[in-house]
């Protein structure tokens, strides 16, 4: 099998949601996501709350939002993503911060305007 028909079949087997995670991606670039850790008093050591909150879901219009994770480890699993450790440029957007932070109305008018 060629690589052009091994990523055709590949393309071919991907849900609708898969496809517009890859949409998202390829027109507006890496995406942002969070692990949420909580520290003890003394700071020595943290546990995960939530990990890998994004807001790629939302953005792509997915119709199974809940899906997100899985649809991403496939994606991965197939080759077709990957995913980095490095920081991006301005990683956090206000409706990522309005979704994911506990902010009071004040706090989220502060927020820097997207342009």
């Amino acid at each position: 099998m060629s690589n052009s028909t091994l990523a055709l079949v590949t393309v071919t087997n991907l849900a609708p949601d898969e496809g517009r995670i890859l949409r998202l991606l390829a027109t507006d670039g890496p995406q942002p996501s969070v692990d949420v850790r909580a520290s003890n008093l003394i700071g020595v050591r943290s546990d995960l709350v939530a990990g890998g909150l994004n807001m790629i879901g939302a953005a792509a219009g997915l119709s199974r939002r809940d899906s997100t994770a899985p649809y991403l480890n496939n994606l991965e699993r197939l080759g077709l993503i990957w995913f980095s450790r490095e920081p991006l440029d301005n990683p956090f957007g206000r409706d990522f911060c309005d979704v994911c932070l506990p902010l009071d109305p004040d706090e989220v008018q502060a927020l820097p305007q997207e342009p």
